[in-house]
C-alpha cells in the first residue's frame, strides 16, 4: 500500500441518492431548514453537496459528503440515528428526506493525505461551478495504491489545466472503490472542461506513464458532472 491509515485523521460520509424527481430546490430548502444545524450539531460538518448536471452521469442524483472528525463521531452519530435514547429529530429528518430520495448508496470513507479537508477548502476559497465526480473501480485492494498515483502524476496535470482538487476518497470496506472529485471553472464564462488538452503538463511523459499505470490499477470508471447545491462548501 502506498500509505497506512491515520485514526486522528477525519472521516466522511459519502453518499449517492437516486431521487425520485428533479425538484431539488424543495429538497435543498428542507436540507437549509431540518438537516444542516442539526447535523453539525451532531458533529458532522457539510463537505460537499451536489445534483447532476445534464447530459453526463446518472441523474436525477444528489451526491452529499459529510466530514467527521474521527471514527468516534462517526458511532455517536449512529447511535443518534438508532439507539433507543437517540435524537428523534435525525428520524423525523430521515422520513422527510425519504420523500425526495428513493435510494442511496453509501460509503464510510477516509481521505487521501493530500484530500482537503473542509476547512481547507474554506481557507482557499477555491470555488468550481461543475464538479466532476469519479467514482472508479480498482483492482482489488488497490485504491490506496490507485489514489495515491492519481495525486503524483494526474494532478499536476489537472491542476496546470484549471481543474481544483475537491476530493480523494476509499473506503476500507468496500474491496474496489476510489473516488476522485475535481472542480472545473469558478464561474460559467469560463467553464472549458476539455482545456486539458490544451496545456504542456498534458503532452509530458509523466502523463503518458500514468495513462499506463492507470490502467494496470483500475480495471472500469465512471463520471459524473455535477452542480454545486447553493450551501454547497465550493459554491
Amino acid at each position: 500500500m502506498a500509505y497506512s491509515m491515520d485514526g486522528t485523521r477525519p472521516v466522511y460520509i459519502h453518499q449517492i441518492n437516486k431521487l425520485r424527481n428533479a425538484r431539488t430546490g424543495d429538497l435543498f430548502q428542507a436540507m437549509e431548514s431540518d438537516c444542516l444545524s442539526l447535523y453539525k450539531e451532531l458533529g458532522l460538518e457539510l463537505f460537499a453537496c451536489w445534483e447532476s448536471a445534464p447530459g453526463q452521469g446518472i441523474g436525477p442524483e444528489m451526491v452529499e459528503i459529510w466530514e467527521l472528525p474521527n471514527f468516534d463521531a462517526y458511532t455517536k452519530f449512529a447511535a443518534a440515528a438508532h439507539a433507543g435514547k437517540g435524537d428523534s429529530r435525525l428520524r423525523k429528518w430521515f422520513e422527510r428526506k425519504s420523500d425526495w430520495v428513493e435510494s442511496s448508496d453509501s460509503m464510510l470513507c477516509f481521505s487521501h493525505p493530500k484530500s482537503p479537508t473542509v476547512a481547507d477548502l474554506r481557507k482557499s476559497g477555491v470555488k468550481a461551478k461543475l464538479v466532476i465526480h469519479e467514482m472508479v473501480h480498482t483492482e482489488p485492494s488497490r485504491q490506496l495504491d490507485y489514489l495515491e498515483a492519481i495525486h503524483k502524476m494526474w494532478w499536476p496535470v489537472a491542476e496546470a489545466g484549471g481543474r481544483s482538487l475537491l476530493g480523494l476518497f476509499w473506503s476500507p470496506w468496500n474491496n474496489r472503490r476510489a473516488i476522485n472529485i475535481w472542480g472545473v471553472s469558478e464561474s460559467w464564462d469560463d467553464l472549458s472542461i476539455m482545456k486539458l488538452g490544451k496545456n504542456d503538463a498534458y503532452q509530458s511523459d509523466a502523463l503518458f506513464l500514468w495513462m499506463n499505470m492507470g490502467l494496470a490499477l483500475r480495471d472500469d470508471w465512471l463520471d459524473r458532472f455535477m452542480v454545486p447545491a447553493p450551501f454547497s462548501t465550493v459554491n
